[in-house]
């Protein structure tokens, strides 16, 4: 079972921060986190640029088109 199922949040949060930081170290210039449940890893990332996640993108374009 993997640690999401298994309700670890911490475990899981720290298994994509590990696949974030391989990636960047492969050369990838930025990672998106598309899953809410990912968003949380973002701060993690200690190697690269923050992640991009979906809710903090949605939130931002939402507030936008509110203030417009």
């Amino acid at each position: 079972m993997g640690v999401f199922k298994a309700g670890s949040r911490d475990g899981y949060l720290a298994r994509i921060a590990q696949a974030a930081e391989a990636a960047y170290e492969d050369g990838a210039s930025i990672v998106a986190l598309a899953q809410a449940s990912m968003a949380g890893t973002a701060d993690h990332v200690r190697n690269g640029p923050q992640p991009l996640s979906s809710p903090a993108a949605g939130l931002e374009q939402a507030m936008n088109m509110i203030a417009d």
